[in-house]
């Protein structure tokens, strides 16, 4: 959130400032997800979190994504 509104540039930060969604997505999938994210996946989040805030809706929802360079395995083979 404080990437999306310019609020604060974190010391390990390359882009541009003022960052896009698409910068914010690269950095925060790069970091925390193992892979880019979309500008559509940082845009429902920012919107996720500031209803989660305001008391409308529950937790954030996503999936888990494999960590970088695993492949995601089915159970029983």
């Amino acid at each position: 959130m404080l990437l999306v509104y310019q609020v604060h540039q974190p010391e390990d930060w390359v882009g541009r400032w003022p960052p896009k969604f698409e910068d914010v997505g690269k950095y925060i999938g790069i970091k925390y997800e193992g892979a880019p994210l979309s500008e559509a996946a940082i845009r429902y989040r920012r919107d996720a979190i500031v209803k989660m805030y305001q008391g409308t809706r529950g937790h954030l929802r996503r999936s888990p994504r494999p960590a970088a360079g695993k492949k995601s395995r089915k159970k029983g083979k």
